[in-house]
């Protein structure tokens, strides 16, 4: 994490060294082919890392957005998430909230979509893809 000082110096005032899980690791490996979290496993456990291990594969952009939806806290009522165009160019769809469940807005939101292009695609592209994505997520909730 860097942070720029009055003078608009950038200082580097902590590192991470634990892998991030979730979506973030599997957009890594999707995108260019390399599996860090198997790479973690074999540094952690002291197996050789062989050089295909981290030698890109892939050549994709992938996009992240999390389903953020603004209403208030409440029990989910009815989800509603209506893919008929484009549900093949999808790589993860994941909903972390179920009806019953009781949702309270969180930056991770109710979960998330991912999709994946060519790095020669433009972003805007899957920008829009994912935007579409996530207009189609109607929640009801009974507050």
């Amino acid at each position: 994490e860097f942070k720029k000082d009055r003078f608009g110096t950038w200082n580097l005032i902590e590192i991470n060294p634990r892998l991030c899980g979730g979506p973030i690791a599997y957009a890594h490996y999707k995108s260019t082919g390399i599996n860090l979290v198997l790479i973690s496993y074999k540094i952690a456990n002291n197996l050789p890392i062989h050089k295909q291990d981290i030698i890109r594969k892939n050549r994709l952009r992938s996009l992240i957005k999390f389903f953020n939806i603004k209403v208030k806290a409440g029990v989910i009522k009815t989800i509603n998430l209506n893919l008929t165009k484009n549900i093949n160019k999808i790589d993860k769809l994941i909903l972390y909230k179920e009806v019953g469940d009781i949702y309270e807005p969180l930056p991770s939101g109710m979960g998330f979509v991912m999709v994946s292009e060519s790095e020669n695609v433009a972003q805007s592209q899957n920008v829009n893809l994912a935007e579409s994505i996530f207009n189609s997520l109607e929640v009801e909730i009974d507050e």
